[in-house]
């Protein structure tokens, strides 16, 4: 019963309440509310439990058992996903940013592709030196482009799993 109870919380149980009403005035005429039947750990039926306090404090408000640890569980289930969402966040930047660095890399790839191709049909001092350059900045920006792909899946599968628990603990919590 004790582990029901908030702290400055006095809880009783029903059977304690019934030996000790007809004494209450020998305990200064605590107040007593009836908080109704509920399932304790431990326990394999509900207890009807009872609120005593003494009188000055009779106006203090409880809430009743378990609603407490139930506003904890959701007050922490909100922070976790509040900071889910602060990631969610970070990594769609960083996807944007991939995708924009994907962008950047076939554009100098199409450019470099077309400096080859023009290469090839020029004439003149230095056309092997300047085409075998060519091809060395593309087969690099291939590379970056290639690993910029791998890099953005990998940072996609994790934002996807990560909306997917958003989802579901928001659903939770709505379900509370």
């Amino acid at each position: 019963v004790g582990g029901s109870a908030q702290g400055g919380q006095v809880l009783v149980s029903g059977n304690a309440w019934n030996r000790v009403f007809e004494s209450l005035s020998s305990l200064g005429s605590p107040r007593a509310r009836e908080l109704g039947w509920h399932r304790l750990k431990g326990l394999d039926t509900d207890e009807r439990l009872v609120e005593v306090l003494p009188q000055t404090l009779e106006g203090r408000q409880f809430a009743l058992p378990g609603v407490a640890a139930a506003a904890e569980a959701s007050k922490k289930m909100e922070d976790q996903l509040r900071q889910l969402k602060e990631e969610n966040t970070k990594l769609q930047r960083q996807l944007e940013e991939m995708e924009s660095s994907l962008e950047r890399a076939n554009s100098v790839a199409l450019t470099l592709s077309a400096r080859a191709t023009a290469l090839r049909r020029g004439r003149g001092p230095n056309i092997e030196r300047r085409l075998q350059e060519a091809l060395v900045d593309m087969d690099a920006t291939l590379e970056e482009q290639q690993r910029l792909k791998m890099q953005h899946e990998f940072t996609k599968s994790g934002y996807d799993s990560m909306l997917r628990h958003v989802k579901d603990m928001e659903w939770q919590l709505k379900q509370r």
